[in-house]
């Protein structure tokens, strides 16, 4: 007698199919479990804060960050944006800490950190990071979005700007006193 004939056939592949869907459903929550529970193996914090842009017209615009659902606030029309390094210039008060977060590439961080000496920022060091980054990106200590943007501007590519987080990235120097700090990849080994 055939499957159908003894109404094997159609309960088997009902089996079959709550036996795929149970699979599936375990595999999902793995994921989720995974996702939730295990950190980044990645040198910093994914959730990097707003994302500060730098306009041709040298003003900035925060955009949506990576992972953070959110937007940093802007100064509405009439406000005052305190988030400035003095208008006259103020780079010489600003420090300025060039990370070489490349991997091979030795004197990165010099290189970089030259770069922005000649642009005016006379408190800059060069440290190298402890892992390598995947790209660079230009970090900011709070009130220094708008010296951080202007770092970005000298660079070439120009990378993107992020609040520094924290904890902040490993490296072989102290970023404690930092407001600058540059992650310098080989894409700025030019």
């Amino acid at each position: 007698a055939s499957p159908a004939a003894t109404g094997r056939g159609a309960g088997a592949s009902g089996a079959t199919i709550r036996g795929l869907a149970l699979i599936v459903g375990a595999v999902l929550v793995g994921i989720v479990l995974l996702r939730a529970t295990d950190p980044s193996p990645t040198f910093a914090s994914t959730d990097r804060g707003p994302v500060v842009t730098p306009d041709t017209d040298g003003s900035t615009e925060a955009t949506e960050a990576p992972g953070d659902g959110t937007t940093a606030p802007t100064a509405e029309e009439g406000e005052e944006d305190t988030t400035t390094t003095d208008p006259d210039g103020g780079r010489a008060e600003v420090q300025v800490v060039v990370t070489n977060a490349a991997d091979g590439v030795a004197g990165l961080a010099g290189r970089v950190s030259a770069e922005v000496e000649e642009a005016g920022f006379t408190d800059v060091d060069a440290v190298d990071a402890d892992v390598a980054a995947p790209a660079s990106v230009v970090y900011f200590a709070p009130g220094f979005e708008d010296a951080a943007a202007e770092v970005a501007e000298l660079l070439d590519p120009v990378p993107d700007v992020a609040a520094l987080p924290d904890p902040a990235p490993a490296t072989s120097g102290d970023l404690s006193e930092a407001e600058v700090v540059v992650f310098a990849t080989a894409d700025l080994d030019g």
